[in-house]
């Protein structure tokens, strides 16, 4: 018995060895659901706008939350936030929401101008539960936050 765990041990370790050697590289071409390749949903730094929230102590100043959130029922058009920034310089911009209880917000567009700006960000998503909810929003001085309310049906 004891000659035999000395050979068991050098045939685990053997394998050990093996095994841990074989890595496999995924190839560029491979599916994109193994291979993400590049985050093109981050816009070019050099066309980015530049933009600040109006806010008060973290709160939006000015948002405005649009539309009837029921629970079960899937946001569409009529489900929005619409809030003002500050725009330091001009160029695409893209902001969206953590998911909050099956609901998010994003957006996206071109800032051609300075100043005070407004920004519309759609909801997308299916409420879960019935409650008051805080979201963020994120620009160059930090976060933003606003709430929505979900309703019973």
């Amino acid at each position: 018995m004891k000659k035999q765990l000395p050979v068991f041990l050098m045939q685990l370790s053997a394998a050990f060895l093996l095994l841990s050697s074989c890595v496999k590289e995924v190839p560029a071409d491979y599916p994109l659901s193994l291979n993400p390749g590049p985050d093109y949903s981050v816009p070019d730094p050099a066309n980015s706008a530049k933009y600040e929230f109006i806010s008060v102590n973290g709160a939006c100043s000015d948002a405005v939350v649009e539309g009837t959130y029921t629970v079960g029922k899937a946001t569409d058009a009529t489900n929005f936030i619409r809030v003002t920034v500050y725009v330091t310089r001009t160029g695409t911009w893209t902001m969206k929401t953590p998911v909050v209880n099956g609901v998010s917000f994003a957006g996206q567009g071109t800032f051609n101008d300075t100043g005070l700006q407004p920004v519309k960000l759609l909801a997308s998503g299916t409420p879960v539960r019935a409650q008051t909810y805080n979201t963020t929003m994120t620009a160059a001085n930090g976060n933003c936050s606003t709430t929505f309310t979900c309703e019973q049906p």
